[in-house]
């Protein structure tokens, strides 16, 4: 009796000292796209990848793995206007064939805006920008007035989850975000509100504030029930206020 050995399929780079190019590409995640969870969005761009047949190059240690990676993680159901993710192909392409080529093979709402060299880090990210639309059991306008108010409290405390530790355990804890909150615009729009703001975030362990945090906390205070929510991030910034690209 005999044992055959599968052998899996090994990347070519694997054991290798290749270089490898760096690029940053820019992309919306819009429409029913704003569904596919952080973990399936690395499985769409590596699946997409390899339709396009674009050299992407392979970590290096034992578990070699494609090398992608995204700025900031989008809440699943949240739209976007600026996605970016970092990638390494074994081969310099021009920046046009790349987008050209992933255009191609991506799902509908999902679309290359531009593909660059990295010039920020993503530890530079420090503010993201959100357009949230709502309607709610109150009337539009009664809605408007009470978050305006909502923003003006000396305190505005949201559930934050906490990590066990060796003197803790996991659970959860109220923080005053209010410093982390920075309204930009505020108007009725047809039968609904628009809610504007500028928001705390980070890819590293500084801050991260949720926009959706933001409006449980709103709802929670005024016994408001919202009955149709979107939400868009439209901005990445950095410290330097410079647009993360």
């Amino acid at each position: 009796m005999y044992i055959v050995a599968r052998v899996r399929d090994v990347p070519e780079n694997q054991g290798l000292n290749l270089d490898r190019y760096m690029y940053r590409l820019v992309f919306t995640k819009l429409g029913r796209t704003k569904f596919i969870s952080h973990l399936d969005l690395m499985r769409t761009m590596q699946r997409a990848f390899k339709r396009a047949k674009l050299p992407i190059w392979y970590t290096q240690g034992f578990n070699p793995r494609s090398y992608i990676m995204f700025s900031l993680a989008l809440p699943l159901g949240m739209e976007s206007e600026i996605e970016t993710m970092d990638f390494a192909l074994l081969e310099e392409i021009s920046f046009d064939d790349v987008k050209e080529s992933l255009n191609a093979v991506l799902p509908l709402g999902m679309k290359i805006v531009s593909v660059s060299k990295p010039v920020f880090e993503t530890i530079d990210i420090e503010k993201a920008d959100y357009k949230l639309e709502i309607t709610t059991n109150k009337d539009v306008f009664e809605t408007k007035d009470l978050f305006e108010e909502f923003l003006k409290l000396d305190e505005i405390n949201i559930e934050k989850k906490v990590k066990a530790r060796r003197t803790r355990k996991a659970g959860t804890k109220l923080v005053n975000v209010k410093e982390y909150i920075e309204p930009l615009n505020i108007y009725v729009k047809d039968d609904c509100l628009a809610i504007e703001l500028r928001l705390a975030t980070s890819s590293g362990n500084r801050f991260n504030l949720n926009a959706n945090a933001v409006l449980d906390s709103f709802c929670l205070l005024n016994d408001i029930k919202i009955t149709n929510y979107s939400a868009k991030r439209t901005r990445i910034i950095c410290e330097n206020g410079e647009n993360f690209s």
